[in-house]
């Protein structure tokens, strides 16, 4: 299977033997459906000319990494004027710069999660204060936190609570 190695799932929730694909998907209230996908091709992959020789890897598939593949495929769905309000970032490419730097290039609001121990700014500016990403959630006062619920799992519905904070 191409692109098949030991890297994290966001499917699994952690690091298995698998493939990778990279999505862009539509969310409503009734339904989620893809409008853009693309296979991960890991770098043990991607530089492997025997490898891809055997699995039929075409040439012109390169090493890009899942933030690169991503605003390529928002980027599709852009030009295909697909509506959305904003980006969601799945958790382990929210603290990516090259990411949100992307998405600040294309002024598309979004929506990430981060480490709890990225450093980040609830101010713009060069002065502005940096703090641990877990230590400033400490100071957020309880009245804006909510509880989200969305698919079932294993063991239940799947629960969690939020809170949006703007950061840098």
């Amino acid at each position: 299977m191409v692109g098949v190695e030991r890297q994290y799932s966001g499917t699994l929730g952690k690091v298995g033997n698998c493939q990778v694909a990279v999505t862009c998907c539509y969310t409503d209230p009734q339904a989620a459906w893809p409008v853009v996908v693309r296979s991960y091709l890991p770098q043990t992959w991607a530089y492997d000319s025997e490898r891809r020789q055997q699995a039929c890897v075409p040439a012109e598939i390169l090493f890009r990494t899942k933030p690169e593949i991503a605003l390529t495929l928002l980027d599709q769905a852009r030009a295909r004027r697909v509506p959305h309000r904003c980006v969601v970032v799945d958790a382990d490419d929210g603290d990516n710069r090259n990411l949100m730097a992307g998405l600040e290039a294309r002024r598309e609001p979004y929506v990430v999660r981060v480490r709890t121990d990225i450093q980040v700014s609830i101010g713009s500016a060069v002065t502005s204060p940096v703090w641990r990403a877990d230590e400033l959630l400490q100071t957020v006062p309880r009245w804006p936190w909510c509880t989200i619920r969305w698919r079932r799992g294993t063991k239940g519905r799947l629960r969690k609570k939020f809170v949006a904070v703007r950061g840098w």
